[in-house]
């Protein structure tokens, strides 16, 4: 039986099999990634009673609090449709980077806000479309990536995960129309050229407050 939004999860494995080490897949439990291999551990707030074959062990933690890791003690992260339904996205991103080893990868998959679709939603307030789901924020590409950088990834590239006619069948497109995207960075010091003006405009701007 094919496995639900596969065209998703293979290109996210194929990223993460690329790296030997320990992998987390944060948020698992409704769509567990069948394609990853290696060191795979599951972290969820809810466990299932079934643990996917691929997955060494599952873990019960949040995200958004603290991870049962230590720092710097892992290569690959994978959230995957996770970071639109939480409250507190950049303390996530923090504890995130902190078990992170320093070059380690996330792979971050989330909704994108320019799909034609959801622009056009937008446009008319379409509540029905809005209450379809769990989530509560959609991010721009220009905001993901100071989110970014403003908790210690640099941002290496954005992929596309195309246009889900169904749950088994996905039509290929470019990252800049597809239903959801996949932003690859690395826990690094950003290298743009902008990065030193973004930060220093955030300080001179609570300096004038004092």
């Amino acid at each position: 039986m094919k496995v639900k939004y596969s065209y998703r999860l293979k290109k996210i494995a194929k990223i993460a099999n690329n790296r030997e080490g320990k992998v987390l897949d944060i948020g698992y439990s409704l769509l567990p990634n069948p394609f990853l291999r290696g060191d795979v551990t599951g972290v969820d707030i809810f466990i299932p009673k079934k643990k996917p074959k691929n997955y060494r062990k599952l873990i019960k933690a949040d995200v958004t609090k603290k991870l049962p890791f230590n720092s710097n003690s892992i290569d690959v992260i994978v959230l995957g449709g996770v970071i639109e339904h939480l409250e507190n996205p950049l303390k996530a991103l923090r504890e995130m980077n902190r078990v992170l080893k320093k070059g380690g990868i996330l792979l971050m998959e989330t909704p994108n806000p320019y799909f034609i679709p959801v622009l056009f939603s937008d446009l008319i307030m379409n509540l029905r479309y809005y209450f379809k789901d769990t989530h509560i924020n959609l991010f721009p590409r220009r905001i993901m990536l100071k989110m970014l950088w403003h908790t210690g990834f640099d941002l290496k590239e954005i992929k596309g995960c195309g246009f889900n006619l169904t749950e088994r069948f996905t039509l290929p497109l470019p990252q800049q129309l597809s239903q959801d995207i996949i932003y690859v960075a690395t826990k690094n010091i950003p290298k743009h050229r902008l990065f030193k003006k973004v930060r220093s405009l955030r300080k001179d701007n609570y300096e004038e407050l004092k």
